[in-house]
C-alpha cells in the first residue's frame, strides 16, 4: 500500500450480481478475501524465513519470529451507478470485514503471527476519492472495534494521497 512499493498481487472477491450488493454481503466478502490474503502472505513469509534461517521459529536460538504486517488496498467498486451502495456504507463494510478477519486470526491462535494493519482505499476519480476520505474520517469513529477486547483500532489518515493515473472530477454517464 505504500506509494513506493508495488503490490505483489491482488485478491479478487465476488460481490454477486450487479445491483444486489449489500453492506452485509460486502462485509462477508471482504472478511473472506482479507483472511485469505493474510494466510497466503503468512505461508509465503514462513517459507521465505525457513529458507533463510533453516527453521520456521526464527533460527537456532529459538527466537519467536516478528509478526507479519499485511496491508490491503480495496478499490471502491460498486459505489457509483445503478444499484450502488453509498461510499460511506462501502467503507464501513470494508473496515468491518478487515476487523472481522483479524478477529478470526486471533481465534485461530495466529494473532502473534499475522495482522492486517493497513487499509488504503483506492478510487480512480478525484471527487469520489475526496468523498471517500471524508467518509473514512466519519466511519472510523463510529465502528465498534470489538468492545476493546483486542488491541484493534482504526486511525484514519488526515490527508488524501494522489497517485499517477487518477482522474479529476467524477465518472462519466457511462458509469451511472
Amino acid at each position: 500500500p505504500e506509494a513506493d512499493r508495488k503490490p505483489k498481487g491482488a485478491t479478487i472477491i465476488g460481490m454477486g450480481e450487479i445491483g444486489l450488493l449489500s453492506p452485509a454481503m460486502l462485509v462477508r466478502s471482504v472478511t473472506q478475501g482479507a483472511l485469505s490474503q493474510a494466510m497466503v502472505a503468512l505461508e509465503q513469509w514462513k517459507a521465505k524465513k525457513a529458507g533463510r534461517d533453516g527453521a520456521e521459529d526464527g533460527g537456532e536460538r529459538g527466537e519467536s519470529p516478528q509478526m507479519l504486517s499485511v496491508g490491503v488496498s480495496p478499490v471502491l467498486i460498486g459505489t457509483s451507478g445503478f444499484g450502488r451502495i453509498s461510499i460511506e456504507s462501502a467503507i464501513a463494510a470494508i473496515l468491518e470485514g478487515v476487523l472481522t478477519a483479524n478477529r478470526l486470526l486471533e481465534e485461530r491462535g495466529q494473532r502473534d503471527e499475522v495482522r492486517i494493519d493497513r487499509v488504503q482505499f483506492v478510487e480512480l476519480y478525484e471527487d469520489l476519492a475526496v468523498e471517500a476520505a471524508h467518509a473514512v474520517l466519519r466511519v472510523a469513529g463510529q465502528i465498534d472495534v470489538d468492545g476493546d477486547r483486542t488491541d484493534q483500532r482504526i486511525a484514519a489518515a488526515r490527508h488524501l494521497g494522489r497517485r499517477e493515473g487518477g482522474r479529476s472530477g467524477q465518472p462519466g454517464p457511462e458509469y451511472q
